[in-house]
């Protein structure tokens, strides 16, 4: 199992492990797991491909899902999904 870090916000849970960079939308419910999508955040620079790791946990804003990848921010609209 992966670890890393887990936001939540408007319902959903937004998870981001720290080795892969593989990030995960989910409802949160009291009924169990239930997974909305998944993606993998490809390495964006040599050290988190060698041995760097993702712990900046997800933002949301505006309806926008910032990600932190070394001196990266990806910023994803999350009314696309």
């Amino acid at each position: 199992m992966d670890k890393g870090t887990v936001t939540i916000a408007d319902g959903m849970i937004y998870c981001l492990t720290e080795d892969r960079g593989t990030v995960v939308l989910a409802e949160a419910s009291s009924k169990g797991w239930k997974e909305i999508s998944r993606f993998v955040l490809a390495p964006q620079f040599e050290r988190r491909a060698l041995k760097g790791k993702l712990w900046t946990p997800p933002a949301i804003a505006n309806g926008q899902l910032y990600l932190r990848d070394q001196e990266l921010l990806l910023c994803f609209d999350l009314a696309a999904r």
